[in-house]
């Protein structure tokens, strides 16, 4: 009873929240700010200044008024620039600042001091205060990366991936951050996760085709974060990146690009040997382009991309490093079964492997009003990669025909409506939601057959799709809606928001699906004695029974951002979490006839996540030279999905497995 209150009060503040946040939104996870001080000739504060930040390469606009203590914030406006921000008053003098330029997530300081039109002052006084490092708004660790890091830090792989290593705390391979697995981590694109949330490759959509399901052409900046003190960062407890994507301006402005790499390109193995690296190629086309549509109005961007990965997959063990009756044990197996079963498992000499895959980004920038910003995107990602399951063909006791080896399909899509709003001086609001589909199907890349496996004198041959390749798909739906109103007044900056997330997953996992069968010896293959066999059947009217849940996690968090003491930034916060996993799993009798006190239909609990957080950032000198930041806080994220999945695939209502070592009845295929 005290967890259905406790649930129904959650859903109140959320709704609440949706309803009355229509308002404003601070420094941004998917924009930038500026703010600052207007004051007269003298340093008294002047009140209903009037401020306006055009970003010249699209005509944005961004307005708002100085209140009474001569502060004011502008919330919400593009990354990049340049910016010309104007300062007016009646009866003083116009101040201009130009070329100005906003990093993701910046509030930048602009003070100014402005003279009546009588009196002119000898120069115009602005006080800027941007740095990348040294920042008020750096609390915990941080680093940001530009669209021109982007461009000049060399990159083999041309990934988001690739360049995390900027950071100390990423490893720059398989996005592990703060020695946390990937799967702790959240990716963002937007303002929205992108994430492979099940959990079965290394966090990004796609990863198992070993692609890269953003092009790197499409992104314009992002941030990598650790332990952020602000609250609106949440669902990770490892790292979080937070990237934004280019937009089109009022000039048409575009890129053909193309990269490729060879065997030519790469020395020679590290050992003393000094061996040439097999023949491979690698290649990458791509075209970018973005323009207006309706200037200063209405604008688009374009991103197509296409890779093409091959490399030879041979088998180790035929080299010197393998036994020397290698491939005498290979044709011997061959021979069995295409003689006495009638299949043939295809060549075991060297493999053509390919990995490719294309991508899709457009982008929509509506400027409808000064007020009002609106932003569609939509980014598509196909790939598909050659696979070789435990890795038989790299040992040198193992070998594999090309019949065992998988295909890993992967297609992805991406859709992201954004709306940034500001409502008089002192409040704006951003309004995200966001659809995400993710298709993942491994399966054999020859006909479907049984996996037959024959260890003849510790050497190992395979034959047929792997095990867990004969029936293996994953279909994940993710819904989301994030709102971010923020209300500045004196000193303050309340930001009040709420993050909701809806999942459905379908996972089909049959493993040996068309049979497995093991022979101790070739001799016993060609007798039909089975040393094991293993085979999963469905136990319903669906050969092949997936298992179908949903889950969904609510949010809603409070923060203040306090500058009333010079040079001395606090942010406190807390942030609340709510996981709740609608599906009940199957119920098995079996189980709780033989195990009294259990049962299939558990399920975790939904329990509320706390996460208070404090921040503060202290320029010791005002001059931005020396800084002393710092916080403490809680952190909370999702777990892989993958782990709740086998408490509904694994309740034994949807499949059976037979599986045994047979002492009678040769196998005939």
């Amino acid at each position: 009873m005290k967890l259905s209150f406790t649930r129904f009060l959650f859903l109140v503040v959320v709704s609440l929240l949706f309803l009355a946040s229509s308002n404003i939104y601070g420094q941004g996870v998917t924009t930038a700010s500026i703010s600052g001080t207007v004051t007269d000739q003298n340093g008294e504060p002047l009140p209903s200044a009037t401020v306006m930040a055009v970003h010249e390469p699209t005509g944005t606009q961004y307005g708002t008024t100085t209140r009474n203590n001569g502060k004011y914030n502008m919330l919400g406006l593009r990354v990049g620039g340049p910016y010309t921000v104007t300062i007016s008053y009646v009866g003083y003098e116009t101040q201009k600042k130009e070329n100005v330029y906003l990093n993701l997530g910046e509030n930048q300081t602009l003070n100014f001091k402005i003279a009546t039109s009588a009196v002119k002052l000898s120069e115009v006084t602005v006080v800027g205060a941007r740095n990348a490092i040294i920042s008020s708004d750096r609390t915990g660790s941080s680093e940001r990366v530009s669209v021109r890091q982007i461009q000049e830090i060399p990159t083999i792989s041309r990934s988001l991936q690739d360049l995390t290593k900027l950071s100390p705390l990423f490893s720059g391979t398989n996005y592990q951050a703060a020695g946390r697995n990937s799967r702790y981590n959240n990716i963002q694109l937007n303002g929205t996760q992108y994430n492979d949330l099940f959990g079965l490759g290394s966090g990004a959509p796609g990863s198992g085709t070993g692609g890269n399901s953003i092009s790197l052409d499409a992104i314009q900046e992002f941030q990598i974060v650790i332990a952020p003190y602000d609250v609106r960062y949440g669902g990770f407890t490892g790292g979080g990146i937070n990237a934004i994507t280019r937009s089109g301006t009022n000039a048409f402005e575009g890129s053909v690009y193309g990269y490729g790499r060879t065997q030519d390109l790469v020395g020679v193995s590290p050992d003393s040997k000094k061996a040439k690296i097999a023949n491979f190629k690698n290649f990458q086309e791509g075209i970018r382009i973005g323009g207006p549509i309706i200037p200063d109005k209405l604008f688009f961007f374009v991103n197509g991309e296409l890779s093409q990965y091959t490399y030879p997959w041979a088998n180790v063990s035929l080299t010197p490093q393998g036994p020397a009756n290698a491939s005498s044990y290979a044709d011997q197996m061959k021979s069995i079964l295409i003689s006495k079963y009638n299949f043939n498992p295809g060549s075991y000499s060297s493999y053509d492997a390919s990995q490719p895959n294309g991508k899709l980004f457009t982008r929509f920038d509506w400027n409808i009003s000064e007020q009002h910003k609106l932003t569609f995107s939509y980014n598509y990602y196909s790939g598909n990669s050659d696979n070789d399951y435990s890795y038989t063909r790299s040992a040198n006791n193992s070998l594999s025909f090309d019949s065992y080896l998988y295909s890993f399909k992967n297609q992805t899509n991406n859709a992201v409506l954004q709306l940034n709003s500001t409502f008089g001086n002192n409040m704006s609001n951003e309004l995200i939601a966001g659809y995400t589909t993710i298709r993942d199907n491994r399966g054999p890349k020859e006909n479907a057959s049984p996996l037959i496996q024959v260890n003849e004198q510790g050497f190992y041959m395979y034959a047929g799709p792997d095990r867990y390749s004969s029936a293996n798909m994953l279909n994940q739906n993710i819904l989301e809606l994030t709102d971010n109103f923020t209300y500045t007044t004196g000193d303050h900056i309340f930001t009040f928001g709420t993050h909701n997330e809806f999942f459905s997953f379908t996972n089909l996992f049959m493993a040996s699906y068309y049979g497995w069968y093991t022979f101790n010896g070739l001799a016993d293959l060609a007798a039909g004695n089975i040393g094991s066999y293993s085979r999963t059947f469905s136990r319903t009217s669906d050969p092949q029974q997936s298992a179908s849940f949903a889950a969904s996690q609510y949010g809603v968090y409070a923060q203040d951002e306090w500058s009333g003491i010079k040079n001395l930034k606090l942010t406190f916060g807390v942030r609340l979490d709510l996981p709740t996993f609608p599906t009940d799993p199957a119920q098995n009798d079996s189980v709780s006839y033989y195990f009294p006190g259990y049962s299939t239909t558990n399920k975790p609990n939904a329990n509320l996540l706390i996460s208070p957080r404090l921040g503060f950032n202290y320029d010791l000198n005002g001059d931005k030279i020396t800084q002393i930041r710092g916080g403490v806080g809680i952190f909370s994220g999702r777990v892989p999905y993958v782990w709740l999945s086998n408490n509904y695939g694994g309740t034994g209502t949807y499949y059976a497995v037979l599986s045994g070592k047979p002492t009678t009845n040769a196998f005939s295929g």
